[in-house]
């Protein structure tokens, strides 16, 4: 069932015809560290959270406005998708 996790406010739109190939992300969660996945350790702290359902909110923020614990700095696709995968956790 799902979790009573974090409110997912995206600020961000993407376009209806924008898709990627399907991912499965519970088979690489066994072998990806969450370095590997971000390089920015606010970030990290955040996916790990998020990912042990500890994270209240998350929000994603642009490029240098991230301030405080459970704001994200989106900077791919790749990480949007493994965002997805944690909140679906």
């Amino acid at each position: 069932p799902p979790s009573p996790l974090a409110t997912l406010t995206l600020h961000h739109t993407l376009h209806p015809s924008m898709s990627s190939p399907a991912v499965d992300y519970d088979a690489l969660e066994a072998t990806t560290t969450i370095e590997e996945i971000t390089e920015d350790e606010c970030d990290q702290e955040t996916l790990r959270s998020l990912k042990n359902d500890e994270l209240p909110s998350l929000w994603l923020r642009e490029t240098g406005l991230a301030d405080q614990h459970g704001d994200y700095e989106l900077r791919s696709s790749t990480e949007l998708g493994w965002l997805g995968h944690f909140v679906k956790k």
